[in-house]
């Protein structure tokens, strides 16, 4: 085979997909997205030669399989909390598409839902029932596991206040393109976009101004000092 030779597939024989959470650095991915090839095209026995793949492709069931895993949200399965390269937990899209089996699939049956439900699936009050409830495992990576995420607390959107879904639907457009640092750095500094993020959800749950003035450098500090230590202990 030609070292970095280029094959045009058509678009109409892909759906859009995503590969892997790892390194996106904002919150939408809706320009992010990979392609999965679901029909057969010009160049398919020239692929299936050069991979030495013996069997056809059944298409119609590939198709049918992918098309299954339609979503516009998705949460991290196993993240390195610590690594520069991990900013989020959740990514949304105004894209529908079909993610490989590293993301979990959450499923929504509205954009609107889908961007609320990211804002808070990135939020600080979020992360903290993740960090209590996250699995033990070797290194520095962690699973979200489809447990753990039954077992936290999360916002019902279509059951909010019209103001509420405002502002968050606001935030999540103010801060979904912007690239935030990684998760030890926003806990570290107290970055802006973080504290606008985190401001909107606990406004959203309940909690005044003042409080989560208050609240938010603690909690910061204290998830840092946290992080680090437990940095500190594990092996890479």
């Amino acid at each position: 085979a030609k070292t970095g030779e280029v094959l045009a597939i058509p678009r109409d024989r892909c759906l859009p997909s995503l590969r892997t959470t790892t390194g996106l650095n904002t919150m939408d991915i809706s320009t992010k997205l990979d392609y999965i090839i679901v029909k057969e095209h010009p160049n398919t026995q020239y692929i299936l030669t050069l991979s030495k793949f013996s069997r056809k492709p059944d298409w119609g069931k590939i198709e049918n399989e992918v098309r299954t895993k339609h979503t516009n949200l998705v949460v991290s399965h196993r993240i390195n909390p610590y690594s520069p390269t991990t900013r989020f937990l959740a990514f949304c899209s105004s894209v529908t598409f079909y993610p490989s089996n590293v993301p979990e699939i959450y499923k929504t049956l509205d954009l609107d839902n889908a961007k609320m439900l990211c804002l808070f699936l990135n939020s600080t009050y979020f992360f903290l029932q993740f960090f209590v409830h996250r699995e033990e495992t070797t290194g520095r990576y962690v699973n979200i596991r489809i447990e753990d995420l039954r077992r936290t607390l999360v916002i019902q959107p279509e059951r909010l206040p019209l103001k509420d879904k405002e502002l968050l639907l606001d935030t999540y457009d103010s801060l979904k393109n912007v690239q935030f640092p990684s998760l030890m750095e926003q806990f570290r500094t107290g970055y802006k976009g973080r504290v606008e993020l985190d401001t909107a959800v606990l406004s959203v749950l309940g909690m005044e101004s003042g409080q989560i003035e208050e609240w938010l450098p603690q909690i910061y500090k204290r998830l840092y000092d946290e992080m680090a230590l437990t940095r500190s202990l594990r092996k890479d």
